[in-house]
């Protein structure tokens, strides 16, 4: 995943850039070889020994009559990788133009101090509505046949299954997600109208330093083993909080297989939200730390992250932060929850709602009254 840093901290790099694209678009070719493998052993007479010491049992049950990785599907998964490139290049450089000015919409948000947060977002889809959008379709139309190709009824199905490893089906995130839209919805609604969801810029301003010191700091008087973690972090500079307009807008943490180590990578802002941010990604990092990058489900990883935020959040004082900090970083981490509960739905709902349209009815036209 090196490579992936590299390009997040500076997407107009063209070497690593290069790299991504590369690895994004032969990791099909990759998984055919492998699925390979999984046959040649499925068909070995020493299947039993091999799913003992190395894939479990009856892993290889599933390849005695061969793989689903035929070259169609490869060209498939190839198409989509690519596409997905062209895609995401609209994020790594989002130029519009907004009052007689063409700048990326980070820039003019900034420059406006989000005062017209929604119309300029607004104007910027808009404006990048067709060529995007005939994108978006293509990623829909490729993955539909994706999933066709693998044996399963949608792209849904697919991708809960293979791609996000849950410990739950469609099904059942689509029931999660209506009795958000039953009970957490008014509750945000009701809380917007009492205008109980802003918050004050006062004292929020944090760069590097005081965000490490308030980690290291609160950490520590947590569980003193934590200090051994951060130690390590920084002695290695296994992190990076940046806040280039460059950088791809996005937070992460890997893992590095070639030194053993964890690794951070943050898009900041200058504020607390860095501060909360860095918490939840040490999570990951404090994980992949004491279990040498064990492979976990998606949703047991985020007990790691969210769990250390919330433990953050009780043991922080004003002293760690600034003045009314405490306080404040409670109250915008209340915020956060409820608003991912609402955002991370709707996106759920969006493309649950795209990916059951039959082919012939995936047009922009058609998504855009979705959305």
């Amino acid at each position: 995943m090196f490579y992936n840093i590299k390009f997040s901290i500076d997407p107009s790099d063209s070497y690593w850039s290069g790299e991504c694209d590369f690895f994004d678009e032969t990791y099909a070719t990759l998984m055919q070889e492998v699925e390979d493998i999984y046959v040649a052993c499925a068909n070995s007479p020493h299947k039993d020994r091999y799913e003992e010491d190395y894939f479990g049992k009856d892993f290889l049950d599933d390849y005695i009559d061969g793989g689903k990785m035929t070259d169609e599907m490869v060209a498939l998964y190839q198409e989509e990788a690519s596409t997905v490139t062209r895609y995401k290049e609209y994020d790594y450089d989002p130029e519009f133009e907004y009052k007689d000015a063409i700048a990326d919409v980070y820039t003019h948000l900034e420059a406006d101090n989000y005062i017209h947060y929604n119309e300029i977002v607004d104007l910027y889809y808009k404006q990048i509505n067709a060529d995007l959008g005939e994108l978006y379709v293509q990623i829909v139309k490729v993955r539909q046949k994706i999933a066709a190709g693998m044996g399963y009824a949608t792209y849904a199905e697919y991708v809960f299954d293979r791609e996000l490893d849950r410990d739950y089906t469609a099904d059942q995130a689509d029931t999660y997600v209506n009795d958000i839209i039953k009970y957490i919805v008014p509750l945000y609604k009701e809380l917007s109208n009492a205008n109980k969801l802003s918050m004050s810029s006062n004292s929020m301003g944090m760069k590097e330093k005081s965000v490490l010191n308030a980690l290291c700091s609160v950490t520590s008087r947590m569980d003193p083993r934590f200090t051994e973690i951060t130690d390590y972090m920084k002695k290695y500079g296994l992190y990076y909080l940046g806040y280039g307009e460059e950088q791809v807008n996005e937070s992460f943490t890997t893992y590095i297989d070639d030194y053993d180590a964890p690794f951070i990578c943050i898009h900041g802002d200058g504020t607390a939200n860095d501060l909360m941010t860095f918490v939840h990604e040490f999570g990951h990092f404090t994980d992949g730390y004491l279990n040498w990058n064990t492979d976990y489900v998606l949703d047991q990883c985020e007990s790691a992250s969210q769990g250390l935020e919330y433990l953050f959040l009780c043991n922080v004082t004003d002293d760690d932060v600034f003045a009314g900090g405490k306080n404040y970083l409670q109250k915008m981490k209340h915020i956060d929850t409820l608003g991912v509960y609402i955002s991370q739905s709707l996106f759920h709902y969006f493309e649950s709602q795209v990916y059951k349209l039959p082919e012939n009815q995936v047009t922009l036209e058609r998504i855009n009254k979705i959305a």
